[in-house]
């Protein structure tokens, strides 16, 4: 039996707390799914089971994807890494275009430290800065500008109905 955010509902929290022990007693399996609970409750629940298997919120937070994983995987010019985290990223659920954005900002931020006469008149600041200004050693300017405008035309024809985002990008990467 799911109690699916039950406890943490103000209209069934009483009605299941109160029938704890007759849950306890049944031969059926019952599994309560909440998002937080108060110290009090979590024990009075524990008390009348007779196997307790708790998950930490913790434990999913921790598996949140880091973003500029990719763009590091990318500015090191690791196309097997920036691959990797490309599919983990896509599993992980986040948004192709967030991802298309976050590469668009490296290879722009690539692309204007290769050729700026003057780099200290970018807008980007201390410890991200000095990481391009290290990336843009490993790109000639013309394959930056290739990058660029291939991005340019993954997300316009994916725009246009012409292919898909996610697939172009997945090319895209195995091109560098």
């Amino acid at each position: 039996v799911g109690c699916d955010h039950l406890v943490g509902n103000k209209g069934s929290r009483d009605l299941v707390l109160e029938n704890l022990p007759a849950i306890k007693d049944s031969v059926n399996v019952f599994i309560v799914l909440e998002d937080e609970l108060d110290e009090k409750t979590l024990k009075e629940i524990r008390r009348n089971t007779e196997k307790d298997l708790s998950f930490d919120k913790k434990i999913g937070e921790e598996r949140k994807f880091n973003v500029f994983a990719l763009t590091d995987a990318l500015g090191e010019r690791n196309r097997k890494k920036l691959w990797l985290l490309y599919r983990e990223a896509l599993r992980m659920d986040l948004a192709v275009e967030d991802i298309y954005w976050r590469l668009w900002w490296m290879v722009k931020n690539l692309l204007f430290f290769k050729k700026a006469k003057d780099p200290a008149k970018s807008e980007l600041k201390g410890f991200a800065r000095s990481k391009i200004q290290n990336y843009a050693k490993n790109y000639p300017p013309e394959e930056l500008e290739r990058l660029s405008r291939d991005l340019v035309e993954i997300f316009f024809a994916a725009r246009r109905g012409e292919g898909e985002m996610e697939t172009g990008l997945e090319r895209w990467i195995f091109e560098i």
